[in-house]
């Protein structure tokens, strides 16, 4: 099992890779959104916060990716979180 280390190693050289090499378009931007939306924070999860979609430990990796590319992009923090239009929590 990785590390925290080793996971914010990896997530820094991902970010390194949307910033510098990857210049998000208009469909990367459509996905990203997508999958923000989709890969969003439960937050009344017993013990810990998890991904509504997939189940691993909230931000995963898709999640990151995702907003990666929306950073890349240009948007702000609110913009991503704005994303999130759930009306309860488990919706």
């Amino acid at each position: 099992m990785a590390t925290r280390t080793e996971l914010s190693t990896v997530d820094h050289r991902v970010q390194l890779l949307v910033d510098d090499v990857l210049k998000p378009d208009a469909y990367d931007i459509d996905l990203a959104t997508r999958v923000v939306r989709v890969h969003c924070r439960v937050m009344q999860y017993p013990a810990t916060e998890r991904c509504l979609n997939c189940g691993w430990p909230f931000p995963c990796v898709t999640y990151r990716w995702g907003r990666g590319v929306l950073v890349a992009a240009g948007w702000s923090t609110a913009d991503i979180e704005a994303l999130d239009t759930r009306t309860g929590v488990w919706t």
